[in-house]
């Protein structure tokens, strides 16, 4: 009887809630910032692997580009960063948007970043390291239910290696049901950023 008291309960709480769940970086993963001194890092924005269209992942994109950059200046206070916007411009005008979207194509593809496109992406941003963060989401609306399904994974690359310097992977869910859940944009990319950088506090 106990035990059917306590199922009971507990059903109870899941039915009228939502459950998140968080997994990240080590908190002993952290960026060697002695590697990085006088360096110059150049943060290229967040790229999407998902399904959603491009505009519907947008706002997500910019809460985490934000955040990213605070949290890289703040872990490498003696290094030279070049935000995202000012990157994306550089890549931009030099007419190399596409060798980004061949990094992360190819990557997916082998596992393993491509040196060249590596070294030509920092010889056009003239940085020694290239900072590049991907997302993966998923997001279900509904009357019954919201979920969010999120993943961020950001890769430190060398100018002269195609293995990472460094990486850090975030993951954070949201399930409701009965019209609960989901999340706020702000709110899952501070998630997603503080995992991926292993760093426990909010």
């Amino acid at each position: 009887m106990k035990r059917l008291l306590v199922l009971s309960v507990v059903v109870l709480s899941f039915l009228t809630g939502c459950l998140t769940t968080r997994n990240g970086s080590q908190a002993d993963n952290e960026l060697p910032s002695q590697e990085f001194r006088k360096k110059t890092i150049a943060i290229l924005p967040v790229k999407s692997q998902q399904k959603l269209s491009t505009d519907s992942a947008t706002p997500m994109k910019k809460a985490l580009n934000a955040r990213i950059g605070k949290m890289v200046r703040s872990k490498l206070p003696d290094t030279t960063i070049i935000e995202q916007q000012d990157s994306l411009e550089k890549i931009s005008d030099a007419g190399k948007l596409e060798l980004i979207d061949k990094l992360i194509t190819g990557y997916d593809s082998t596992g393993a970043y491509d040196k060249k496109l590596v070294s030509a992406l920092c010889s056009t941003l003239r940085s020694d390291f290239i900072l590049l963060p991907t997302l993966k989401i998923e997001q279900f609306d509904a009357v019954i239910a919201k979920t969010f399904n999120s993943s961020l994974e950001i890769s430190m690359l060398s100018k002269t290696s195609s293995e990472p310097i460094w990486s850090g992977i975030g993951d954070f869910k949201r399930h409701g049901v009965y019209g609960l859940g989901g999340v706020e944009n702000s709110e899952a990319a501070q998630e997603l950023v503080n995992l991926s950088f292993g760093k426990l506090e909010q």
